[in-house]
């Protein structure tokens, strides 16, 4: 008969120590990403408030924000609790673990969704008319693992979720490194490539769309100029370079030294990199939530002035912008009726909800007035 680890047989596992710095570091940052999620998901709701139907995106926002809040608080508790201690407590360190795999894992994967949507939003014929399988994708399989992970641990002789000296607080331990490489980082690497991929193409869409066309520019005599266009556009087009950049660079130190364990085991504790890669570690894993608040809610002037409007600044940040407005309308509209005209070759018509189109995608960076009709459509990503 198998038998449940119990807290009476279970050998103590030693968590990894964190330096005094560390603990600063991870513990501060893990903040400002739970404080950062918070933003996105009270900025999008806000808007969501007044609108018919939520782009698919959107929610998929929103649910990354969540995911990247539970990633804040756990790295808080990495800083000011001494895991080895908890580790004691199966329970407790069980449930810790499997919220670690659901939640990193499902961030991954929505992140590699959130870039296959918006590069099928700015497609001249869109596929995606469901939103059933993505979910299926970046919730579903994140379960199946987190599932079997829980079966094999309390079934198992050996247990699999505890503390251990080379990861943060309790997750899978190095004695199931296949496990642990199938429930984070074969996925973190599948969402790396998606997100490269796909947001390039859809960079490069849109800068088909708001360059001036070659020929007429060249029967005109006149020189293309990229910067005539919307320059709503143009943010949109350096965010899609800069998320899978974010996403790349946040997460390499961990799979650099997962890398390294990998393939240098026990060795691994005595370079010097493998010590650089863990030190980075506690100020980057725990920041995807407050990259993402800046790149997405504070890079965005509507949802910027929404959540100011919210807050206190309702009247200050409708005259700003109106101002702002006036001055920049004209020139706007003209690079917006070409990217999202009906007769324009790169037209959306995606019908996932009513506002999921590259007018709804396209509109999110425009200004945000009180006395004007709310837009229901966004451009933001």
């Amino acid at each position: 008969m198998t038998m449940t680890p119990s807290s009476s047989t279970l050998p103590t596992y030693h968590a990894y120590q964190l330096t005094l710095a560390e603990k600063y570091v991870t513990t501060s940052v893990g903040i400002c990403s739970i404080f950062g999620s918070a933003i996105i998901i009270v900025a999008y709701v806000l808007i969501d408030r007044q609108a018919k139907k939520t782009p698919l995106w959107r929610t998929m926002m929103i649910f990354l924000s969540v995911f990247d809040m539970q990633q804040g608080f756990y790295y808080v508790s990495v800083g000011l609790f001494d895991y080895t201690t908890i580790g004691e407590h199966p329970t407790i360190c069980t449930a810790i673990g499997l919220s670690n795999i659901f939640c990193t894992t499902a961030a991954y994967l929505c992140t590699g969704c959130i870039a296959f949507l918006v590069n099928d939003i700015v497609r001249p014929n869109p596929r995606v008319k469901s939103g059933s399988l993505i979910y299926t994708i970046f919730l579903g399989y994140p379960l199946v693992i987190s599932i079997i992970t829980c079966v094999l641990h309390l079934t198992g002789t050996v247990p699999i979720i505890t503390p251990d000296t080379d990861q943060y607080g309790c997750y899978i331990n190095k004695q199931h490194q296949t496990l642990r490489w199938i429930a984070s980082y074969v996925p973190m690497l599948l969402s790396w490539l998606i997100c490269s991929i796909y947001n390039l193409t859809a960079y490069r869409r849109l800068k088909q769309v708001v360059s001036p066309d070659v020929g007429s520019s060249a029967d005109s005599g006149e020189e293309a100029d990229s910067s005539n266009p919307n320059q709503v556009i143009h943010n949109m087009m350096r965010r899609l370079l800069i998320v899978p950049l974010g996403f790349v660079l946040l997460r390499l130190p961990d799979i650099g030294f997962r890398t390294l364990e990998l393939y240098y085991n026990s060795r691994t504790a005595q370079m010097p990199i493998a010590d650089g890669f863990v030190l980075l570690q506690s100020g980057l894993n725990p920041a995807q939530g407050t990259w993402n608040c800046v790149l997405l809610a504070i890079y965005s002037r509507r949802l910027r002035n929404g959540f100011l409007e919210w807050l206190c600044c309702r009247r200050q940040s409708s005259e700003t912008d109106t101002t702002r407005s006036n001055n920049g309308s004209m020139q706007k509209n003209d690079a917006h009726k070409r990217l999202i005209d009906t007769a324009h070759p790169y037209y959306s018509s995606s019908v996932i909800g009513d506002n999921n189109t590259l007018d709804s995608f396209v509109n999110e960076d425009e200004e945000y007035h009180e006395d004007e009709e709310y837009h229901e459509d966004d451009d933001e990503y």
